[in-house]
């Protein structure tokens, strides 16, 4: 996998739409699958975010998710994966010069 494009393993159980991401150990959930590409990008946007704030790469330090899902993933039949860019680092809202 790319280091700017992550992969996210798609499941529904009990009403909710899971985003387990392959790359990172992070997730997310939706009521509807529309709902749930809004609610990865925004886990994405603020991952980016805060790393660049902070001066580090983005999911630095992060830990991939546990192998289990490697497993769940190879049987899935629904994933999905974005592409994220480094974002300029933001001061109250504004860009730093």
């Amino acid at each position: 996998m790319s280091n700017d494009v992550l992969t996210f393993l798609i499941i529904k159980d009990q009403g909710w739409w899971s985003g387990q991401c392959m790359n990172y150990d992070f997730c997310t959930q939706a009521k509807t699958l529309d709902g749930l590409v809004i609610e990865i990008q925004r886990q994405i946007d603020l991952y980016v975010h805060l790393a660049t704030n902070d001066g580090k790469k983005p999911f630095e330090g992060m830990t991939q998710p546990p192998p289990a899902y490697n497993e769940y993933f190879n049987k899935s039949k629904l994933w999905m994966s974005f592409r994220y860019e480094p974002v300029p680092p933001m001061i109250a809202g504004k860009e730093r010069g």
